[in-house]
């Protein structure tokens, strides 16, 4: 689906419980998208972990959720970080 729309939010932690807390906000937000793909790093927190963290996410919401995995030492990502960093710099850094 190509809308523009953008799902964010910022938190003081970096923990597995604000990830499902965000991909929550996510699923309710892409609700009638059939499919929902997914591009993380390598991050401890994006991996299941020993609570099926993800898995049992994926089984709440009919599996629609495709989770995509960079490898270790991937540098295209760093191209999405540069673009985000360029946008703040240029535009957001002056909004009130």
């Amino acid at each position: 689906m190509s809308t523009g729309k953008v799902v964010a939010h910022c938190s003081s932690t970096r923990k597995g419980e604000d990830l499902v807390a965000f991909m929550e906000t996510v699923a309710e937000a892409y609700k009638d998208v059939p499919k929902i793909h997914v591009v993380w790093d390598n991050l401890n927190i994006h991996y299941d972990g020993a609570s099926n963290r993800w898995t049992e996410f994926n089984a709440r919401h009919d599996n629609k959720f495709v989770f995509h995995y960079t490898p270790i030492h991937a540098s295209w990502i760093n191209q999405v970080e540069i673009f985000f960093s360029i946008l703040h710099r240029r535009c957001l850094r002056w909004s009130d």
